[in-house]
């Protein structure tokens, strides 16, 4: 992704990727469905979260930003791990 962006730059064309955390859909495990529960939001998020970082990226809002990866995990990448 920022090898490209760094590529098309030039051309106008931005390029960056989203990262999700754990996302509450009917194909969600209880695993995950649990782990979700310890991120420091308390809770898994949803699609429409993620689509709503995504439709921004792909905004003209977002036309300065490329060659980002925007993690949407509730502040999940960001606590120390923690095991069972």
């Amino acid at each position: 992704m920022r090898a490209v962006a760094l590529e098309v730059a030039s051309r106008g064309v931005t390029v960056n990727s989203v990262q999700p955390g754990f996302v509450a859909t009917a194909s969600q495990t209880p695993a995950e469905h649990e782990m979700g529960r310890h991120t420091p939001i308390g809770r898994s998020g949803t699609a429409e979260e993620i689509g709503e970082v995504v439709a921004f990226l792909a905004s003209d809002r977002a036309r300065y930003v490329t060659g980002q990866t925007v993690v949407v995990d509730g502040g999940n990448v960001i606590q120390e791990a923690k095991g069972p």
